[in-house]
């Protein structure tokens, strides 16, 4: 428990005040009654989605959205992802940001979609097929030009290239999905 309780001190000091006793009272609840990993694992992750908006918060007037942080930050990692098309040694940090930052951008608007109720997947069948295009006209202008790519690159390119794909797919497939609901 004192690990979390030292955890908890990332939050901001009004937002701690606040909640963090019954937040380790959960916690403590929780690792009586679920097994350690689990409980870990869902409180570690609940505070990395949480932690950085609550700072943002802390010091804006409006409310900022976890998905979009964490989705800019996935944004920056890909573009450190294709200069390392360049210089290879900035490859794996590229491609661990772009996994990281990008799961967990996917976990906190899954997240936020299914606490605020809005619709069903379906309905944004449109964003799977912009996201895959963009990725798409990536990583085919990443090797433009190109006669071969080292093998850093190349998986970095092949990562890109069959992501674009599956969400081109999914796009169209919750199209399809979508075409036959009732309105």
């Amino acid at each position: 428990m004192t690990v979390y309780a030292a955890l908890l001190r990332l939050y901001p000091r009004d937002f701690r005040e606040e909640y963090a006793e019954d937040m380790a009272l959960l916690l403590h609840a929780q690792l009586r009654d679920e097994p350690a990993a689990r409980v870990w694992a869902r409180a570690l992750l609940d505070l990395a989605l949480t932690i950085p908006p609550q700072h943002l918060e802390a010091r804006m007037s409006r409310s900022v959205s976890t998905p979009a942080v964490y989705g800019a930050l996935g944004v920056v990692s890909a573009v450190l992802a294709t200069l390392s098309l360049w210089t290879v040694g900035l490859a794996p940090v590229g491609v661990v940001g772009v996994l990281l930052f990008g799961g967990l951008a996917v976990v906190a608007w899954r997240r936020a979609h299914a606490l605020d109720g809005t619709g069903h997947a379906a309905a944004h069948w449109w964003k799977y097929l912009v996201a895959g295009a963009v990725g798409l006209a990536a990583a085919l202008g990443s090797v433009a030009g190109r006669d071969e790519l080292a093998a850093g690159p190349w998986a970095v390119f092949a990562g890109v290239l069959l992501t674009s794909l599956v969400l081109l797919a999914t796009g169209a497939c919750l199209f399809v999905i979508r075409g036959h609901r009732p309105a």
